[in-house]
């Protein structure tokens, strides 16, 4: 914590991804990107402990998405390239599939689940929140319907069926990042704000169960010391009422206005209701205490963050109906 480099890498990491949603040039959101990913580079390299093969893992996957992205941009800046039709949408589609392989989507997911199983939490956390938030910005503009619904339908289907044969909490976390991912691409479709909004809710029920798990040394089920923040949490991931995370659902079915591309998210999440149940009893029958008093400030802020919900989706539905 004490080291430039890391404060130096802060810097570069929010520098980069201001510039990247900032931007009205595609080229200079490819600068932003880069500049994102040296920063987060520089995060997880002063960082002890951490295994050499997540850091050459996620570089090798962020260079070759930023090299799909590249070649999509500046081919299509070509003026020759527009003479074949033909070129144009498949030079499109190269762009999003690198945007969607920095995102973690499918079909580009598999390095998620591998390279989060390795890491430690606050590598977790980054990887699957923090890092989420530019490519999903920039891929809203990318996005058109020719590879929309195999982002979505991919997506849902693969993070809850893969989620189910896991039997460590961080590579659940990592299918079900994949499974709001699909999520993700129908707010950030919509709109800006609505993508932000449940973007900060996913984010913020992430960090809960990644510091329960930091805390409790949390590997899996009967390895490490659960805690009623991390079961209470994973519920609130999985979307399940009366808990938060199902009313930034409930936000996203009101405002998409084709409905029928919601069948797939809502099939993933009800199918990945399944570990996340499993995931959050372990988490509460293997808490030494019901109130876990290493975590009691944390546990008030998840309650607040609970409340909060409540009130302004109270407010926000009482105004619609």
């Amino acid at each position: 914590m004490l080291n430039p480099v890391f404060f130096l890498s802060w810097v570069f990491l929010v520098v980069g991804g201001l510039l990247a949603i900032a931007s009205d040039s595609y080229f200079m959101s490819w600068v932003g990107l880069e500049l994102n990913t040296m920063g987060f580079m520089g995060v997880i390299s002063v960082r002890d402990g951490l295994s050499p093969v997540v850091k050459i893992k996620y570089f090798i996957v962020q260079c070759l998405s930023s090299g799909m992205f590249l070649v999509s941009v500046l081919s299509l800046k070509t003026m020759d390239v527009y003479c074949y039709e033909f070129f144009v949408p498949v030079l499109v589609a190269l762009g999003q599939l690198g945007l969607a392989f920095k995102a973690g989507l499918f079909p580009m997911h598999s390095w998620v689940p591998s390279t989060v199983l390795v890491s430690d939490w606050f590598t977790v956390w980054m990887v699957l929140g923090v890092q989420k938030f530019v490519p999903f910005m920039v891929l809203g503009v990318w996005v058109e319907s020719s590879l929309v619904m195999v982002f979505i339908v991919g997506s849902s289907l693969v993070g809850s069926v893969g989620g189910l044969s896991q039997n460590f909490y961080r590579g659940l976390l990592a299918y079900s990042s994949i499974v709001h991912g699909a999520w993700l691409v129908l707010s950030a479709l919509e709109s800006v704000s609505l993508f932000v909004v449940y973007y900060l809710g996913y984010l913020f029920q992430l960090s809960f169960v990644t510091v329960a798990g930091w805390v409790g040394g949390l590997e899996g089920p009967g390895k490490g010391m659960g805690s009623l923040l991390g079961g209470l949490g994973m519920l609130s991931l999985s979307g399940l009422p009366p808990f938060g995370g199902f009313f930034f659902k409930v936000l996203i079915v009101m405002s998409v206005i084709k409905k029928s591309v919601l069948v797939f998210p809502i099939l993933g999440s009800v199918l990945a209701a399944k570990f996340y149940l499993g995931a959050s009893v372990s988490m509460l029958l293997s808490a030494w205490s019901f109130w876990d008093l290493r975590l009691k400030s944390v546990c008030w802020v998840f309650v607040m963050f609970n409340i909060l919900v409540f009130v302004f989706f109270g407010h926000f539905f009482y105004n619609i109906l």
